[in-house]
Formats: C-alpha cells, structure tokens, sequence
C-alpha cells in the first residue's frame, strides 16, 4: 500500500459529524443500477444480492457489505462498486435480512456477528463459478468480515484480500461511544430505524417470546440489544451478543492480508476499537487522525473517487 496516501479533509468538512452526515446524506448517484439476486437461506429466508457487472466474463468478484440499517443503495456501497468495476472486477453487494427493501421472512434478522449468512453468500458466489477475489466491509459489515476471517470454527473460503472500514472491532465498547451525549443524533437515528424493524416483527410474529413494551422504551443501543437482538439471536443477553460476535478477540487469527481502516475521531469507536498489530499479524491498520465515521471525503463533487477507496485500491494492488 502507498504509505503516501495521507487523508486530508477538504477544508469544510473537518469537523467528524459533518465528515460522518454529509456523505451519508447526499452522496447519491442516481442513475445508478445493480441487477438483483435472491437467493435462499437453509432457514427458508431470503438474502438479496446486488451485483455490478464487469464486461471482463472471467473477472473475479469482490463482495461488499453495509453497515448497521444501510444496504447496496448506500452510497459508500455504490462509490466503491464502481471504482472496483472500473478495475476490471465484478461486486457483488450482500444485502442483509431486511435491509433490501422488504422485510425477511424469519424473526431473526441480522447482526454484527451472523456469519452464517455471510458463509451463505460466500457458497452461493463459489456454486456460481467464480473466484472470490476479496471482500470490504462497512462499519458493521467490517466487523462480521473481521469476525468470519478469524473464527477458528470456520473454514472460510479463501480470498485475496479484505478490507474493514469504520469498524467497530468491540462493539460493546462502540454501544458505550453511541451513548455520550453527542453522539445522540445517532442513537436517535438508528433506533428510530430498528424499533421501525422491530414493530413489523412483531405484526409478523405476534407470539414470538418478546417483552415488546422493553423493546419500544429502549433509549441506548444496549437496551435495545438486551430487549431484542439478543433473544430472537440466541444471546443470553447484549453483554452475551457483544462478546461473543465482537472481532477484537479474533483478529490475530486472521490468515489473509487484512487492512482494517478507523479514523481516530469516528463519533461511533471506543478506544479499544484501535487495536495494534502484532509483529506475526496477517492484518494491518491507518488510522487517519480525521474522516469520521464512514466519511473520508476529499474530493468535490462528492461522487468523486474519495480517499478510502483511493488507499483500498492501492492495498488491493500491492
């Protein structure tokens, strides 16, 4: 990778919230279009895939994955399908359980450690013919992909490359970052989308074994999790969740060239989400001084190649 490639906001854009809200607000590329696969879980559920074809028939793929309540429509999925296009390679972009615009079958749902979907997706992209090159993932998505690399439980399928940005690698740590005060604007906003989620769940699944009345009034993330995510996922609790699913622990098990990508003023990270490399370690860290939470915008207009998928490409190429 070129050490070089220093991160250096543009001048109205130094501040992290905005670093973090102007991208995810009005990065758009509207004459954009994937052509949509859904494929089926062993659960009888759905997963939708996105994909961004290379006019090369052999290339290989490259899979994304999104963050907590995004999908393939986000545009840090869209910014990178393109510049990966553009170097000759297919994307697919995994949709997780009910972000793709329809809610999913089952109760369960997603979360920052459901491997199995991810290993569904993986298999299905092997059963197609093609050769996996490598994988990205966003925040969320970064920690599931850190967390399949190192699960000694797996035999993951082999890849190249992979690349976590904005993740939260300790996402009890991470819960505790999105509680401080200004932060708010955030909590706000995802459980606005999660208890919207949670609502159609239960009209979906009337008797399902939840306390319903918990699961509205939770104000932190935490609460959220200890209410919901947790029981429809298996967990004892959201302390059980955040641990067993968190990536820090794993990290050092990783086999392939790893690059992990958090800016030191992300809103969304504790300081254990900045862990350092062993001498042995197949995964290396940048962590810009600024860039926000999934934002690193360097270039005007927005839809520009910004600084993430400059360094992307160029730890791709190495």
């Amino acid at each position: 990778m070129d050490d070089s490639l220093t991160y250096q906001p543009l001048w109205w854009l130094k501040n992290r919230h905005l670093n973090t809200i102007v991208p995810n607000r009005i990065r758009k590329f509207p004459q954009f279009s994937f052509d949509r696969e859904r494929i089926q879980t062993p659960d009888n559920d759905f997963i939708d895939l996105d994909w961004y074809w290379s006019k090369r028939t052999e290339s290989e793929v490259v899979l994304l994955l999104h963050g907590l309540e995004g999908s393939s429509q986000s545009g840090y999925m869209i910014g990178l399908s393109k510049l990966f296009h553009q170097l000759g390679y297919h994307v697919c972009c995994m949709n997780f359980r009910g972000c793709s615009g329809e809610p999913n079958k089952q109760l369960v749902s997603y979360h920052s450690g459901k491997q199995d979907d991810l290993i569904t997706t993986l298999k299905h992209i092997q059963h197609k013919g093609f050769t996996l090159n490598g994988a990205v993932g966003f925040s969320l998505g970064g920690n599931l992909l850190l967390r399949y690399l190192g699960d000694e439980t797996n035999q993951p399928i082999t890849f190249k490359h992979a690349v976590a940005i904005s993740a939260p690698v300790d996402l009890s740590g991470s819960c505790d970052e999105l509680q401080l005060k200004n932060n708010q604007i955030y909590r706000w906003h995802f459980l606005r989308k999660l208890k919207v989620k949670a609502k159609q769940k239960q009209a979906q699944f009337p008797e399902a074994p939840i306390n319903w009345d918990e699961v509205y009034k939770a104000n932190s993330l935490r609460a959220f999790d200890d209410a919901f995510t947790a029981p429809i996922h298996g967990f004892d609790s959201a302390a059980d969740y955040y641990e067993k699913c968190s990536s820090l622990a794993v990290l050092d098990q990783i086999s392939i060239p790893t690059l992990i990508i958090n800016a030191k003023d992300d809103s969304f990270l504790s300081d254990t989400c900045y862990p350092t490399p062993s001498a042995f370690s197949n995964w290396n860290v940048c962590y810009p001084i600024k860039g926000g939470h999934v934002g690193f915008i360097d270039a005007w207009p927005i839809t520009k190649v910004q600084w993430h998928e400059r360094v992307i490409e160029s730890f791709w190429k190495d």
